[in-house]
């Protein structure tokens, strides 16, 4: 079954909505299959797998349909600067401030200003329990 997805991978998110839409599927077991393909997308070994394939081919390829484009991305760290360490436990300090605001009114202790609460907003969702 899985190399009719494997040379035509749109068709799982049809067959998956369908299935689940029917009520063939339980829509939390489509959870857990995706969160294990996430799981095997972070092992380093399919990283590498991956990777080797895509060196076969140009910059630019198609598979199955699909397009894709060797990248790359630059990362930061800023860790090691005492002045933006000095800065990222000010604004920590701050939020703590904006969020205890919330409950309360909050004056600035140096300043008096009265410090605006967060905008606080919340999200369901599902996560395994460990």
């Amino acid at each position: 079954m899985i190399k009719e997805y494997i040379n035509n991978p749109a068709k799982i998110a049809k067959d998956v909505k369908t299935l689940v839409l029917s009520g063939e599927v339980n829509p939390i077991m489509v959870k857990v299959m995706f969160d294990v393909f996430s799981q095997a997308m972070k092992d380093e070994d399919v990283k590498d797998a991956i990777m080797s394939e895509v060196d076969k081919h140009e910059k630019q390829f198609e598979i199955n349909g699909f397009r894709f484009e060797k990248a790359s991305r630059s990362s930061y760290s800023f860790k090691h600067d005492v002045e933006w360490l000095r800065l990222d436990a000010q604004r920590k300090a701050r939020e703590n401030l904006m969020k205890l605001a919330l409950e309360m009114d909050v004056a600035d202790p140096n300043t008096g200003e009265i410090i605006p609460p967060a905008i606080k907003t919340n999200t369901e969702f599902i996560k395994r329990a460990r």
